[in-house]
């Protein structure tokens, strides 16, 4: 857990600070941005929760704060438990302690907790309060699971503190995050130092994280039990977000302004099984103000036998958005959504921009490197450079960045080529560079430069192929100054 902490509080560019989409949302029509509701449920007062019924469900998700982002079918699709929710804040640690009195035979309960949501005119004696309402329901609950998330709040919050208020409020979670953690089958779990989550605005509506991003926190939290933190690393997690507060204090930092850019993304499912706020179209989008549109699609390769039919190739998923033919745009991914926005918006006077991402599963099938020639199309270079060709007729004035495939940990780090026909990773991505350069246009070589190893891919890698958050917003930052430096 540390080492993997202070690595990834080190993963930062020069330059990046907060986004300029702030922490209510990003440009009209970008990727995943939707003009933001910062919901305004009042709290759950005391008669309200004496006049409540019994709890009779072994599951309970309850909290401090207005939960009505957060994905409520989590608990029965991926934890098979039946939950009553309450998305209501309970404001107050008494009031909590009338909630938790109500259950009947609780197997799991689920708190979101946030001491900055905790009245500053009760202060330090509220905060204590809520510790020991759940202390008491652990010590009269032994069988049952606390699962405790501590909230995140985007980094201009926390840099709109006064180093009094900082100082307090970091305190008062260090102190939850030791004691609750402390009590038997209670379990705590943080993110809210994560760069990816916090110095991106767009993945907060007001100071609760969107309900995409939401769903995600509660998935690596309740389900996948990540992030949990304890009296020993605790202290760690709050001197990375104290880090990154005070590194914006003292250099604040704005990204290029990218409001007058659209940006095209076509790929593989590096881009196309993300379509959050937290995506690398989303990240591009969040952070500088381009409008993006996710033509990503799991599965899809540089390389083609038919690319009339096959709508799973770079060259049939260009030529389709070229003609606009949403009928052949597959339906289990971002691609229809975003051709449909991009041939509704209007462009005028917007600069266009087409980021490439392609060769993970050229290399997963064994489709060749090299063909006949730069113009045979089965291979995978001759089929990238096709394509940046027919993007160049179609779209002149356009500027063209292919990205290099990443790397992988699968068959032993993509050192062995598949099925014979195929060559190693490192030869795709060497291919992909090629290509780039003989047809003119600009490339991100995404293999090397984000110095993924094997010794440390599990930082980069959620599952030894596609990014992890951290990873897709270095890559979007890459691609952002790419832009800003590039003119059409």
């Amino acid at each position: 857990m540390a080492a993997l902490l202070v690595a990834l509080s080190g993963l930062s560019l020069s330059g990046c600070g907060v986004g300029n989409g702030g922490t209510d949302g990003g440009s009209s029509g970008s990727e995943t941005v939707e003009t933001p509701e910062v919901h305004t449920l009042p709290p759950l007062t005391s008669s309200e929760i004496e006049a409540m019924e019994e709890i009779t469900t072994p599951g309970l998700f309850c909290g401090n704060a207005d939960l009505t982002n957060f994905d409520l079918p989590i608990f029965t699709d991926f934890l098979g438990l039946e939950t009553k929710v309450i998305t209501a804040p309970v404001s107050k640690a008494e009031d909590l302690g009338l909630v938790l009195s109500k259950l009947t035979a609780p197997e799991q309960v689920f708190l979101y907790l946030d001491p900055l949501a905790v009245s500053s005119e009760e202060g330090s004696e509220e905060l204590a309060a809520f510790v020991q309402v759940i202390r008491d329901f652990a010590d009269t609950h032994s069988d049952t699971e606390t699962l405790c998330m501590m909230a995140s709040h985007p980094l201009s919050t926390w840099v709109g503190l006064s180093e009094e208020e900082e100082t307090e409020i970091m305190g008062a979670y260090e102190t939850w995050m030791k004691e609750l953690s402390g009590l038997s089958k209670t379990y705590v779990f943080f993110h809210g130092y994560e760069r990816w989550l916090i110095l991106n605005g767009t993945n907060f509506i007001g100071e609760m994280p969107n309900s995409d991003i939401a769903k995600r926190l509660m998935l690596l939290s309740f389900a996948d039990r990540k992030y949990r933190v304890d009296s020993k690393n605790c202290g760690e997690c709050l001197e990375i977000l104290t880090g990154h507060i005070n590194k914006e204090r003292d250099t604040p930092s704005i990204y290029p302004d990218l409001s007058g850019c659209d940006v095209v993304l076509l790929g593989d499912s590096i881009i196309g099984n993300y379509s959050n706020s937290a995506s690398i179209p989303g990240a591009i989008s969040g952070l500088s103000g381009a409008r993006t549109y996710n033509l990503g699609k799991g599965g899809a390769v540089g390389s083609t036998k038919d690319p009339v039919e096959d709508i799973n190739s770079f060259l049939s998923m260009l030529r389709a958005f070229r003609d606009g033919e949403v009928s052949r745009s597959p339906e289990d991914c971002p691609y229809k959504e975003s051709l449909e926005r991009y041939l509704a918006d209007d462009h005028s006077g917007k600069k266009l921009y087409f980021v490439v991402n392609f060769g993970m599963n050229d290399y997963f099938a064994g489709n060749p490197v090299m063909g006949a020639g730069p113009e045979d199309e089965t291979a995978y270079e001759g089929a990238i450079r096709e394509g940046i060709r027919e993007l160049k007729e179609a779209y002149p004035e356009a500027v063209i960045i292919v990205m290099t495939p990443n790397p992988t940990t699968f068959f032993e780090n993509g050192t062995i080529p598949m099925y014979g026909t195929g060559g190693t990773l490192e030869e795709y991505a060497i291919a992909a560079k090629e290509a780039a350069a003989a047809e003119g246009v600009l490339c991100l070589d995404n293999y090397t430069e984000l110095g993924i190893t094997p010794d440390n891919a599990n930082l980069f890698l959620e599952d030894g192929v596609h990014y992890n958050e951290a990873a897709r917003m270095i890559v979007a930052e890459r691609v952002i100054y790419t832009v800003a430096t590039s003119v059409p």
